[in-house]
């Protein structure tokens, strides 16, 4: 459903901003290895030592534009929640998924793992009572298909929505929906990390 013109004050997360400076956060530690390598190879003084540490100098920053290159796009993007619903720009557009279109919003944590190399996780999930649109421009990127964990209950649907907001991001809007849609929120639930990139 397309946002109305009037911008939504209540609680904003300014999501591509937080981004971004993930991104350059990266970027940064990515070129500093490939410096640190190609420091260490000079001072080798040889020559296969210098090729091996331009060439993967040339992948850190292959990797850190990788980062910085989507993040920049979206360094407008925002996420705002008020008495209407979740609204979500990408700069180009806006969208809002509203209470009534909902049966519940939960939010989902897990902590990261040096092991797996997981991330910390922090999602907020919110379980639409009809049919979503998974090509949708704007939130199409966040439809999951998966079933509710345990303790939600399973009259709840597979597909909705999961935004990645990071565990300071997650607080701020778990707070709003319980000011706004307390009827909704079926709690936070703690599993494994699903993969996803937190904004902060």
């Amino acid at each position: 459903m397309s946002a109305p013109n009037a911008q939504p004050t209540d609680t904003v997360l300014r999501t591509g901003r937080r981004r971004l400076l993930f991104g350059v956060l990266w970027s940064a530690v990515l070129i500093a290895f490939g410096l640190l390598a190609m420091l260490v190879a000079v001072n080798a003084n040889t020559a296969a030592p210098v090729l091996l540490a331009a060439g993967f100098l040339l992948v850190c920053c292959a990797g850190a534009a990788l980062l910085l290159v989507p993040a920049w796009k979206r360094r407008h993007d925002w996420l705002s929640v008020d008495t209407t619903g979740v609204w979500c720009c990408d700069c180009e557009e806006q969208r809002v998924i509203e209470w009534r279109q909902l049966s519940g919003v939960s939010a989902h944590w897990a902590d990261g793992s040096r092991q797996t190399g997981r991330l910390p996780s922090h999602c907020i999930e919110l379980w639409p009572s009809g049919q979503i649109d998974r090509d949708d421009a704007v939130l199409g990127r966040f439809v999951r298909d998966e079933e509710p964990a345990e303790p939600l209950g399973p009259e709840l649907a597979a597909l909705h929505y999961r935004i990645p907001l990071g565990r300071r991001g997650c607080d701020e809007v778990i707070d709003a929906v319980r000011r706004y849609a307390p009827q909704l929120w079926l709690g936070q639930v703690r599993g494994e990390s699903r993969g996803t990139l937190p904004y902060e």
